[in-house]
């Protein structure tokens, strides 16, 4: 059965892969700034999971 997604819900998806990257930079640049290695690991995984979700949800829209 094939995912059929709405208009809505496609443009919901694309806000949602927006509201994603600007998270994933943002965590990006503090993973480079932050001192702590505590810290710069924690975002790094933070950083991680969010282009984990990312990729995810692309592959919704394109219907993968």
């Amino acid at each position: 059965m094939h995912n059929l997604v709405t208009q809505k819900e496609l443009s919901l998806l694309e806000d949602l892969l927006c509201a994603k990257v600007n998270v994933i930079k943002k965590a990006r640049l503090y993973e480079r700034t932050l001192t702590d290695p505590t810290l710069v690991e924690e975002i790094k995984e933070i950083a991680n999971n969010h282009e984990r979700r990312f990729n995810e949800l692309l592959n919704v829209v394109k219907g993968d």
